[in-house]
C-alpha cells in the first residue's frame, strides 16, 4: 500500500486545527461587525490571535523541518541501514485545562556501517506519531545525516501491500495501536468548523 508517514516534527496537522478555529472565529466576528459595531467584538478579535499565532508557528516549524530533510536527501550521501528495533516514548502534552496528556511516539533503531570508525553503529530516528514499524514490509532503509550528525533522516521505506502482512519487528501486545490514522476528534472538529463556516457565510 502506497503511503508516506512523516516524523512528528514534519506533520502539519498540529497547526491546521488552530487555523481552522481562527477561520471560524474571525468569520463570526466579521459577520457580527457587519450588523453591529460593538467595541467588545474587538476584544474577541484580539483573543483569537493566540490560536492563529500558534497555528502559523507550528506550520512554519514543520515546513522548516521538511526543508532540512530535503536538503539532507539532496546531498546524495546515503548510508544503507537496517531497522533492528523500535522504541516507544510517552510525550507529555499540556491541555487547555492544565492537565497533562501523554501521546505515544515511536523511534526506529537503525544499524548502519560508519565510514568514520569502520564499525557498525546504531542510531535512532526522529519520533513518529504513527506506529510506522507496523506499515513496513522490509527492515532495509536509507539514512541521511545532517552536517552535525545530530539528526538522522530515514528514506527509501518499503511499505506493506496489505496491513495484514506480518510485522518486521515483533512488538508487545500493549503496543498495538489500533487507532485511526486521523484522530476522531480532529475529524469531528473540522466537520463542525466547516458547517459553521458555511452557515456563517450564507
Amino acid at each position: 500500500m502506497k503511503r508516506q508517514i512523516r516524523p512528528a516534527a514534519e506533520e502539519l496537522g498540529s497547526g491546521a486545527l488552530p487555523l481552522v478555529f481562527s477561520a471560524v472565529w474571525y468569520t463570526a466576528i466579521a459577520k457580527q461587525l457587519s450588523v453591529s459595531d460593538a467595541p467588545t467584538l474587538l476584544l474577541f478579535a484580539v483573543a483569537g490571535l493566540l490560536p492563529l499565532y500558534t497555528g502559523v508557528r507550528s506550520i512554519r516549524s514543520a515546513l522548516l523541518c521538511r526543508r532540512r530533510r530535503a536538503q539532507a536527501i539532496s546531498s546524495g550521501r546515503a548510508a544503507r541501514g537496517r531497522i533492528v528495533g523500535v522504541t516507544q516514548k510517552l510525550v507529555p502534552v499540556s491541555e487547555t485545562n492544565g492537565r497533562l496528556r501523554f501521546h505515544r511516539q515511536y523511534c526506529l533503531r537503525v544499524e548502519l556501517f560508519s565510514a568514520q570508525t569502520g564499525a557498525m553503529e546504531t542510531i535512532e530516528s526522529q519520533p513518529y506519531r504513527r506506529p510506522i514499524h507496523r506499515y513496513l514490509a522490509s527492515t532495509a532503509v536509507q539514512v541521511y545525516a545532517d552536517p552535525t550528525r545530530s539528526v538522522f533522516h530515514l528514506d527509501g521505506f518499503q511499505w506493506k501491500r496489505r496491513r495484514s502482512e506480518p510485522d518486521i519487528i515483533p512488538i508487545p501486545f500493549e503496543w498495538n495501536d489500533q487507532s485511526s490514522e486521523t484522530p476522531l476528534f480532529s475529524l469531528v472538529f473540522v466537520a463542525i468548523a466547516v458547517l459553521l463556516l458555511i452557515r456563517l457565510l450564507t
